[in-house]
């Protein structure tokens, strides 16, 4: 919904709380919100000063499932607001209109939630299982989840697919096939539960997000043999359906992300191609490809896409390349699937490193990128400000190669 009248236009919004969170509140432009933490039990809420005449207030929105608000506040014309009596260890989810003196109300924002960047690691000899807990790139503390000696055992996603707001682990089984859900709170397995087995190790899990918009994360799978896609509608754990996408039998084709590329509040599929070096987006309605665009060729197979996330803060999903050849790295600032630019990040020769993660370590609301060297065991995090790196930071080295980083989630 877009307001009429005066265009309310974009304002710095600060968010405090529970975690550090940055969202976009989108009102006719877009206002930024950024975030420091402050105690367990709230939110503290603060902006600056709106200056269009006709804006009368703002109201917040939140909840524990993405997208689906349970509680909201009409905070009125002010520049701060707390939210009290919010659960400790539960994750929220945060959005917010604007309104005028007509009472029309915008669109929601982007959202935000009390995530902060956690780090899972899998050791692939001893099968142990291991969390992190940062505070920026500190790691404050850390923890061991159940051991899980057998190896056939991977971790393939982190959702919440409970919808108690906190991260679930997805593990498949690459010899018989079994597919499982540990259900976490924080690092305590409180249950698990048997997904559907597939025994054909063809399949593979591509990705979870929420494909028929219910709230609840669902399972995308690619046929490494049939170029068969498929997506799992999820119920929690029950597979309340599924429904096959069209057939890609060229296995150069590789999903590599599954952001929303037009702004529609929907999952798309990103492409690469291996041989040919074709991009391409599939622009999806659920599992309905609406169309399909192809986005500039990168001919040289030694450039890789390590990430998606949003580099500019314009809302919209950015790509990050890194050549394992020259060691050089790039952003293509995307506008929807147009290239609108694209900038070079210091190059990094050493061909042990390799980026894992892409989270907002420092919470200004910008994505920054988190570094693993595979030689050293030395851990390394980015701080940047779009494509320009404000500053470097060292984890603790973890020497051990057995030691896989498989996750960044709020746990």
């Amino acid at each position: 919904m877009v307001i009429t009248g005066t265009l309310i236009r974009g304002c710095l919004f600060h968010v405090t709380g529970i975690r550090k969170f940055v969202f976009i509140l989108l009102v006719g432009s877009a206002i930024m919100l950024s975030a420091v933490a402050t105690q367990a039990a709230q939110v503290k809420l603060a902006w600056d000063t709106n200056t269009d005449e006709d804006l009368a207030g703002y109201k917040v929105y939140y909840g524990t499932a993405s997208r689906q608000y349970e509680w909201s506040i009409d905070v009125g014309n002010v520049t701060t607001y707390t939210i009290t009596n919010l659960s400790d260890g539960v994750k929220y989810y945060f959005a917010a209109t604007a309104y005028n003196s007509s009472n029309v109300e915008s669109a929601y924002s982007g959202e935000a939630s009390n995530n902060n960047s956690q780090i899972l690691w899998r050791n692939t000899s001893s099968g142990k299982n291991l969390v992190w807990y940062m505070d920026g790139v500190t790691r404050s503390s850390s923890a061991y989840l159940t051991t899980v000696t057998d190896q056939n055992w991977k971790i393939v996603g982190t959702n919440d697919f409970n919808s108690d707001g906190k991260p679930d682990i997805l593990w498949r089984n690459t010899s018989s096939g079994q597919n499982l859900v540990w259900y976490m709170d924080g690092v305590t397995r409180t249950g698990f539960v048997y997904l559907a087995t597939v025994a054909d190790q063809n399949w593979k899990i591509v990705g979870t997000n929420d494909f028929n918009s219910d709230g609840k994360p669902d399972i995308l799978w690619r046929n490494t043999s049939s170029g068969k896609n498929l997506v799992w509608y999820m119920d929690g754990v029950t597979r309340s359906s599924s429904a096959y996408l069209t057939t890609v039998t060229d296995q150069n084709w590789k999903i590599v992300g599954t952001n929303d590329f037009n702004s529609d509040g929907k999952p798309d599929i990103l492409w690469r191609n291996t041989s040919s070096g074709q991009n391409l987006v599939w622009y999806m309605d659920g599992v309905t490809r609406t169309g399909f665009v192809y986005l500039a060729t990168v001919a040289d197979q030694n450039w890789k896409i390590v990430g998606t996330n949003d580099f500019n803060s314009d809302g919209k999903p950015d790509i990050l390349w890194r050549n394992t050849s020259s060691g050089k790295n790039l952003v293509w600032y995307m506008d929807g699937v147009t290239r609108s630019s694209s900038a070079y990040l210091t190059t990094v020769t050493d061909q042990n490193w390799k980026i894992v993660g892409t989270n907002d370590f420092n919470s200004d609301g910008k994505p920054d990128i988190l570094w693993r060297n595979t030689s050293s065991g030395q851990n390394l995090v980015w701080y940047m400000d779009g494509v320009t790196r404000t500053s470097t930071a060292y984890l603790t080295t973890v020497t051990d190669q057995n030691w896989k980083m498989v996750g960044g989630q709020s746990y």
